[in-house]
């Protein structure tokens, strides 16, 4: 039986090489009218922007973007306000809505006021239809699936992840993680058993700190993709040993429509297609802050360093398309 590893790039045994580089990839184009304030992705057809501008427009004018790439669509949705009250001194403070991901084509978004329960709002791009949800003001939404929404609370020694079912109301907490389980926010039974011979590797972070299983990046019928420290792996179901995808990991991963994307050191862009196991990479000058994707496309975050700024350039939003990976 195979056992959990801290860095898989150290244990070849346990891990297969990476694929090579496929030789042709489509060059990387900017986004007109977007900002790099916001990049979120249901990781098949959506993706959201804010519009240029971002929140450093008057509170009325601000929106989000969310782009349907299979059709090119863009659903243009108003920022609207959330809460308002008055503080000691009488002025008067808003609070709007903020957006924390997208999934199954809706939209989350969250109001967060100190002091009182916190809402969340779930629209669905394509129906316009909303539901709305209050849970603990010391809870904060990390994610959601189709049943259950990820929330996260306290810092870094206390952070404890509970899920919540927006529908119903029900709060699962206490539950313990294992090598050979993860939490599917879409399964009525959130705690599910990943495939054999799956086992997320474990690693030290002190002395005192117990180790820390591998972050379960996402999960298909055929494949788990997995996060641990800088290390990116890509398990087969029913595979004696995981693939490396990377042992520089910077940003991401998300994996997706089968395609895992993320960023290296060295401001390298990353695409996989597990099933193909062809790869593109992209490099820039600057350092990529971000990666998603779709089905049809990988959007990525491009960085404006001091001397870029100097010539009144900005961060960018570039994408490209992901057909024949």
């Amino acid at each position: 039986m195979l056992r959990a590893v801290g860095i898989c790039g150290l244990v070849l045994a346990f891990c297969a090489l990476p694929a090579s580089a496929a030789t042709r990839r489509p060059a990387l184009s900017p986004v007109p009218g977007v900002a790099d304030t916001l990049l979120r992705s249901d990781g098949q057809r959506y993706v959201a922007f804010d519009t240029t501008g971002g929140t450093a427009l008057p509170f009325d004018e601000q929106a989000l973007v969310v782009l349907d790439t299979a059709s090119g669509v863009r659903h243009t949705i108003p920022r609207t306000q959330c809460r308002e009250e008055r503080e000691g001194d009488g002025a008067l403070r808003r609070s709007f809505w903020r957006t924390v991901a997208l999934s199954h084509s809706r939209l989350l978004q969250e109001c967060s006021v100190p002091g009182v329960p916190r809402q969340i709002k779930i629209s669905n791009v394509r129906t316009g239809a909303t539901t709305e949800a209050v849970f603990p003001d010391e809870l904060y939404a990390s994610g959601f699936g189709s049943t259950w929404i990820s929330l996260v609370s306290g810092g870094y020694r206390e952070h404890q992840e509970v899920l919540f079912n927006p529908t119903s109301g029900a709060i699962f907490r206490g539950f313990k993680e294992s090598a050979t389980t993860y939490f599917d926010r879409d399964a009525a039974r959130p705690v599910r058993p990943l495939c054999r011979p799956v086992r997320r590797p474990s690693r030290k972070l002190g002395a005192e700190e117990p180790p820390e299983l591998a972050g379960v990046v996402g999960v298909s019928r055929n494949w788990v993709v997995l996060e641990s420290g800088e290390t990116l792996l890509a398990w087969r179901c029913g595979s004696a040993r995981a693939l490396i995808l990377s042992t520089h990991l910077l940003k991401g991963g998300q994996f997706g429509s089968g395609i895992v994307t993320w960023v290296d050191h060295g401001s390298i862009l990353n695409a996989e297609s597990l099933d193909t196991r062809h790869r593109w990479r992209w490099r820039s000058r600057y350092s990529f802050l971000a990666v998603t994707h779709t089905r049809a496309a990988l959007f990525a975050i491009e960085n404006c360093p001091v001397e870029c700024a100097e010539r009144h350039q900005q961060n960018r939003i570039a994408t490209a398309s992901l057909a024949g990976l």
